[in-house]
């Protein structure tokens, strides 16, 4: 990729070509990396035929993952542009941990002992619950350095597994988990209505969202922030502006139900593929 850039005239380099162009180039090789990890994500734990993966290689396959690299983030002088695909690499990332703990919270590898397998999915569901929670810490790091004007059509699908995640954690027994599941989830909801009027994406996941919260908070509407105003303890019925796109959308029972569901490995991305 670089070498394509040799004999570039200078004027045109300049008005072109942004300046740190190696780090954003490094950022494109781990992202083709990250690709073939997903890919064997994939291949191993969303077999619909045929054995569970043996505890060995789910073992192998989160080492390989857990000390996958990133390149070097040290350098204070790189661009907005840079910092902001740095931190969609983390956003793949997270994303790929997630989708390789999500089967495991349900179902155990072949090779498990009966005796460890309650403690063993408890702890998967750990790993995946903080894959979430550094999937907020993320998006909320790119709307304080306002650098959400950066996301491209993948962003909004980046927060999919972790809204999931939030989005089962409101349906917990206890009621402070629930509503920590939904804070963490209004916090994704508001990201992708701020990309929603240029990702119709972003909107049709929100959408989705939010169908899904009225069925475990029949009452939820969007509420609006009111500066000097404790936040209520539990969500305030209010109409959603009418501008909304997300607030009229009608989501089919199936595909929040899947979405709901703990033991579901349904993709519903591929409903739409189209976009």
């Amino acid at each position: 990729m670089l070498s394509d850039m040799t004999g570039l005239p200078e004027a045109v380099a300049s008005a072109y070509i942004p300046t740190d162009l190696p780090r954003l180039a490094d950022c494109w090789v781990t992202m083709i990396h990250l690709s073939k990890l997903l890919g064997d994500v994939l291949s191993l734990s969303y077999r619909p035929l045929g054995p569970h993966p043996s505890l060995q290689q789910v073992e192998a396959t989160e080492t390989e993952i857990l000390l996958f690299q990133f390149p070097d983030n040290s350098d204070a002088d790189r661009s907005r542009l840079a910092t902001f695909y740095m931190y969609h690499l983390q956003l793949h990332y997270q994303a790929l941990l997630i989708t390789f703990y999500r089967p495991y919270i349900t179902k155990v590898p072949e090779g498990l002992p009966v005796a460890q397998q309650q403690a063993w999915r408890s702890q998967i569901r750990n790993k995946m619950d903080a894959a979430a929670l550094q999937t907020n810490s993320i998006v909320d790091n790119l709307a304080r350095e306002k650098l959400l004007e950066f996301g491209g059509p993948m962003t909004p699908p980046l927060l999919v597994p972790a809204m999931q995640v939030h989005l089962l954690n409101c349906k917990s027994s206890d009621g402070f988990i629930r509503r920590l599941g939904l804070n963490k989830l209004e916090l994704c909801m508001m990201i992708l209505e701020q990309m929603q009027h240029t990702y119709p994406s972003a909107s049709i996941f929100r959408g989705i969202f939010l169908g899904a919260i009225r069925q475990v908070f029949p009452d939820y509407m969007v509420q609006p922030s009111k500066p000097g105003t404790a936040a209520p303890e539990y969500p305030i019925l209010q109409d959603a502006p009418l501008d909304d796109p997300a607030a009229s959308m009608v989501i089919s029972d199936d595909v929040i139900g899947a979405l709901m569901d703990e033991a579901s490995t349904y993709n519903f991305w591929e409903t739409f593929s189209w976009m």
